[in-house]
């Protein structure tokens, strides 16, 4: 391995323009938004820190996921997966009880790892949910909902 890394270099012979910010129609364009990402990783957030959500198929970049949408998020996988409420993709109920167990450990490990970090409300909010989450997966295990 030669100990001079000063001779590396870097061809990039991707095409795009900057002037169309339209995404659509060719191959050779990406959004600026898109070009971000790119060079801040593959992490899904921005160079600028920014968390985006796609809505009708544009990126915004003011969107920020909250510890509480990830709670949110794992509780609702966890309903879905209990068979308390059917997934949305599908229209269809189905109880899948071992990944349930697991999504509810996951939520427990992230207590713990968390503890002392959160707010009030955060702290509260989470331990509301496992104790919910919980008690449905006792019902639920023992047969009787």
């Amino acid at each position: 391995m030669p100990e001079d890394d000063d001779d590396i270099k870097v061809n990039d012979k991707r095409r795009f323009t900057m002037d169309d910010d339209s995404g659509e129609g060719s191959d050779e364009s990406i959004d600026e938004a898109a070009l971000d990402d790119a060079r801040a990783g593959e992490t899904g957030e921005s160079a600028q820190g920014h968390v985006h959500e796609k809505t009708d198929g544009r990126i915004n970049p003011n969107f920020k996921i909250t510890f509480m949408d990830l709670i949110n998020s794992l509780a609702g996988t966890t309903l879905i997966q209990l068979g308390a409420v059917a997934d949305p993709q599908t229209n269809v109920i189905k109880k899948d009880i071992e990944a349930a167990k697991q999504t509810i450990d996951i939520l427990d490990l992230l207590r713990e790892k968390t503890a002392g970090n959160l707010n009030n409300d955060e702290s509260m909010m989470l331990d509301n949910v496992l104790f919910d989450l919980r008690m449905r997966y006792v019902l639920i295990s023992e047969g009787k909902k």
